[in-house]
């Protein structure tokens, strides 16, 4: 059986008791467990009752921790910040935490609100440690322990996190009076990490046979480390989409999700005859 019909047997148990389809899975033991007969604090990891193990939702969740979370230096706590409530809320499905979004106050590198969620679970931060994460990642996150039949929804949640599905019709070449349309589609990951960055690159090389550009972008004014961004153009773009998308009850933003679906649909449309192609030449 492949990674991929793996993970598609997993999603198929969700009806009607897909909150509970983990118990089921073959899973791999995180290395830790709830100390037996306390009582957990609401909000806290402890109160999360799955069997520590790994699943699509814990590897979605550790994708969005190595792009907008953060290990806290006081060796305990964890938080995500966002200004995407549906982030935030998907982040607290996947570790079945109850905390409540906070706001944070308006920065100065950013005019969108935004919010957080903070919780404290000593066990599951030594967790972290142990498969790459650090406090003060920026710039230094490189190589994470991620099972590779997990891969897909981890790298879902890292292009949730620090990503970008771009879909869009260029009309830049117009000359003599011709009217040119392209459709253009890119995945790109944006990290302070060179490392991180092409690790990815390469473990997508092997899975998927996909290059990507790794670049480096221009320094902004208040950055203290240069910044990198790898890019996808269209035809790995989709292969990227289809891998990561695999099923539709998976945890992801829905407005990634849309255009993901519509550039999906209108290349499959293209390849099967059933619409002209992506090019089209007006006078």
């Amino acid at each position: 059986m492949t990674a991929c019909s793996l993970r598609r047997a997993a999603c198929s148990l969700a009806a009607p008791g897909w909150r509970n389809w983990h118990s089921r899975w073959p899973q791999k033991p995180l290395g830790f467990t709830p100390r037996v007969g306390s009582t957990p604090t609401p909000g806290t990891f402890a109160s999360y009752h799955m069997n520590q193990t790994w699943s699509p939702e814990v590897a979605y969740a550790v994708g969005l921790i190595a792009t907008d979370g953060n290990l806290s230096s006081d060796g305990r706590h964890i938080n995500l910040t966002s200004s995407d409530k549906q982030q935030l809320r998907n982040f607290q499905r996947c570790l079945r935490i109850t905390t409540k979004l906070s706001s944070n106050p308006p920065g100065s590198f950013t005019r969108n609100p935004s919010y957080r969620v903070q919780f404290g679970s000593r066990q599951l931060y030594q967790w972290l440690q142990s498969i790459g994460l650090t406090p003060r990642k920026t710039g230094s996150l490189g190589t994470l322990k991620v099972p590779q039949v997990f891969f897909p929804d981890f790298l879902r949640g890292v292009i949730d996190g620090d990503g970008s599905i771009v879909l869009y019709t260029d009309r830049y070449n117009v000359y003599k009076g011709t009217y040119y349309e392209y459709l253009r589609l890119y995945v790109t990951i944006a990290s302070s990490s060179y490392k991180f960055l092409h690790w990815i690159q390469q473990t997508l090389r092997q899975r998927l046979s996909v290059r990507g550009s790794l670049l480096q972008q221009p320094p902004r004014p208040w950055a203290t480390k240069p910044s990198w961004k790898l890019r996808f153009a269209k035809h790995d773009s989709l292969k990227i989409l289809r891998w990561i998308y695999y099923d539709d009850r998976i945890s992801c933003l829905t407005r990634k999700r849309v255009l993901a679906e519509r550039a999906m649909d209108f290349f499959r449309s293209w390849r099967d005859g059933r619409v002209k192609t992506p090019i089209s030449v007006r006078p």
